[in-house]
């Protein structure tokens, strides 16, 4: 036993040696992308506790919603009440036939972005919005059309050296037509850009007040994932 003891006495000096020795070093093990790490830059959030010891949460940032009413109270599918009419949108009106029946677009949220001249929904009906959908080629002319309550998606028809049909996307493929509404109008003299869907749609022209174009490059399939949902349009100065 005292053989053991003088032992251990010997080596305890040493281990704190070692310890001492080794705290000179400091690992860095990358976690995040930006480190070389695999997890998302912003994962990983770390905070003091508080003064009575407890844990401080950081607070949920909760993302607006795009498709929010300036009037809480619409109902885009409220088609019979005496309030079906409230909070509708008046200068851009939608109406389509959505996956859950059909649809009036309400009046969205006002944006600060001075720039944006409307903001409004659009949406292609699951009845006939896709004309696209049983397309045929016949010539090198080739075109069909996918229709929102505001537009017309123009694709070319095309076939792949299989033989099946490929349906691109080409310049001014897409029109917008108002005719008679004046209102409408109006408000689109001072427009210069469209973003439909987030996606902006390039090259636009204003052929006349009631016919404008632009190239909507999105992808036929891309579009009519959409069908009978509402999604956003915006004019911008």
């Amino acid at each position: 036993m005292k053989s053991q003891l003088t032992a251990l006495f010997v080596a305890m000096p040493l281990l704190f040696i070692a310890v001492q020795s080794h705290a000179e070093y400091v690992f860095k093990f990358p976690i995040e992308e930006s480190a070389g790490g695999n997890l998302p830059n912003g994962s990983i959030i770390i905070v003091k506790n508080a003064a009575g010891g407890g844990l401080v949460v950081p607070p949920v940032v909760v993302e607006p919603d795009p498709l929010e009413p300036e009037i809480p109270a619409c109902d885009p599918f409220d088609l019979t009440s005496k309030n079906k009419d409230i909070g509708k949108e008046k200068i851009f009106p939608t109406e389509f036939r959505h996956t859950n029946g059909l649809y009036r677009s309400c009046e969205l949220k006002k944006t600060l972005d001075s720039n944006i001249l409307a903001k409004f929904m659009d949406g292609i009906s699951t009845d006939a919005g896709d004309g696209c959908k049983n397309a045929k080629y016949e010539n090198a002319d080739s075109k069909c059309h996918v229709n929102t309550q505001h537009f017309s998606v123009e694709f070319k028809i095309s076939k792949d050296p299989s033989g099946n049909i490929v349906l691109n996307p080409f310049n001014n493929n897409l029109k917008m037509n108002y005719g008679s509404n004046t209102t409408a109008n109006s408000v689109l003299t001072n427009m210069k850009r469209v973003v439909v869907n987030g996606v902006e749609c390039n090259n636009y022209q204003a052929f006349a007040v009631w016919l404008k174009t632009c190239t909507y490059n999105v992808s036929y399939n891309s579009l009519v994932s959409l069908v009978g949902k509402p999604f956003i349009v915006e004019f911008y100065k």
